[in-house]
């Protein structure tokens, strides 16, 4: 899969994007965005950019204290408890349990200006618990070989046969675990079943497995209403004080299903990490007339074994990451393979790999036209400029990416995306 997670989710008043991995490798993994409602106090302390009118913190910069001011419980020993959710087991929910769970027992606890700005320390200690909806560790990269031999499954993950990282482990490992030998210390570009095993390793290593709920299925995700004197404990509204109910610190709920089970179950916590990743819902751009194709049509997250295309010719749609390698692959057993890019000006020969101009449309006979800009009328009525077009096109793959997708946050959410 493309390797471009570098997005930043804004919900509602505040998020925090964790590349809580080494910044050396926040173009590898997805990034996470962070549900969390900081104090005045916390948010004059962090780094900032605006996004929409909205602030962002970056987590990169930013360790799990520093995001706490209080907590919701105490415990025998006086520590205050924050209660953290994970939503996803893959790379990004792993480091970012991690992340928590090391502050633990970095010692001295946390250190936190008071109203008057007097440092003092506090004794936060997080409880994190990571919802995966699978049944392992390693979110995208693990590759369920029995979904994809099942002709009668429509393969709904992106993961393919003979992927390889189109980044060098050396800047995919987080800092604290080098790559070890034998999970691809040999080769700087690795297969999807040497990632897998060296994110299984990281979560044996330093023991996140028993904070995983495997086999839970998110549902809902809600932030709880505060009033507006309903102010976090470290944040007691003062007389005169005209702030708004931005400055307030609500809780969050989540709702999730036990995939064993089917039963339903519901949890509160005080901040929520979104690491669910954005290769799930596939993305397909319109193209006019694909109802004139008699063909196949597939996205790339149905896509794993070049074989299936041995002898045909295969239209990929869309040239960045995955597009690039799956015409690769197709090209060593396919008749022809185009490669449609919407950068491209004019068709170039690679051998049977061609790479064509933007897709433009399918005519009623069934051909193919690819144009480098919208197709505009040439003068005599029936072509179109610095057009090519086929008619020899078996299967169309749109390798077009994905669209992000929070299934578990809808109206009822209390969250403004």
């Amino acid at each position: 899969p493309p390797s471009n997670g570098n997005v930043t989710m804004v919900l509602r008043l505040t998020a925090i994007v964790a590349a809580l991995i080494s910044p050396n490798s926040a173009h590898a993994f997805q990034n996470t965005a962070i549900t969390s409602f900081i104090p005045r106090s916390i948010k004059a302390a962090l780094p900032t950019t605006t996004m929409s009118g909205r602030r962002a913190f970056f987590a990169s910069s930013t360790s799990p204290l520093s995001m706490m001011s209080s907590a919701t419980t105490n415990d025998e020993e006086g520590a205050n408890i924050q209660r953290i959710g994970i939503i996803g087991g893959g790379a990004a929910g792993l480091a970012t349990a991690r992340s928590f769970l090391r502050a633990n027992n970095l010692p001295p606890n946390n250190h936190q200006l008071d109203k008057e700005g007097t440092m003092k320390q506090t004794n936060v200690q997080f409880e994190v618990t990571v919802f995966e909806t699978r049944n392992s560790t390693g979110g995208i990269w693990k590759y369920d070989e029995d979904e994809a031999e099942k002709s009668t499954t429509t393969k709904s993950r992106p993961m393919y046969r003979n992927l390889r990282t189109n980044l060098p482990k050396e800047l995919m490992a987080f800092r604290e675990f080098p790559w070890g030998v034998g999970d691809g210390a040999e080769a700087s570009y690795v297969t999807h079943k040497q990632v897998q095993k060296y994110l299984e390793d990281y979560a044996n290593e330093f023991h996140l497995l028993e904070n995983i709920r495997f086999g839970c299925r998110v549902n809902h995700l809600k932030v709880l209403q505060n009033t507006k004197d309903d102010k976090h404990p470290n944040e007691k509204k003062e007389e005169g004080d005209e702030s708004s109910d931005c400055d307030s610190w609500p809780q969050i709920s989540l709702e999730w299903t036990d995939n064993e089970n089917n039963q339903c179950h519901q949890q509160t916590f005080d901040n929520i990490c979104i690491c669910n990743g954005h290769y799930d819902l596939p993305s397909s751009p319109p193209l006019r007339g694909l109802n004139n194709f008699s063909g196949r049509v597939i996205h790339a997250i149905e896509y794993d074994d070049p074989n299936d295309f041995a002898g045909q010719t295969v239209l990929c749609v869309g040239a960045r990451a995955s597009g690039v390698d799956i015409a690769r692959e197709i090209g060593l057993v396919a008749e022809r393979v185009y490669l449609s890019d919407s950068s491209c000006d004019a068709m170039q020969e690679f051998g049977n790999v061609v790479l064509m101009p933007r897709t433009q449309l399918i005519d009623e006979n069934g051909e193919v036209h690819f144009s480098p800009s919208v197709p505009s009328d040439s003068g005599d009525g029936n072509g179109r400029s610095n057009e090519q077009t086929v008619n020899d096109v078996d299967v169309i793959i749109f390798c077009s990416g994905y669209d992000y997708a929070f299934p578990f946050i809808n109206a009822e959410s209390n969250l403004e995306l």
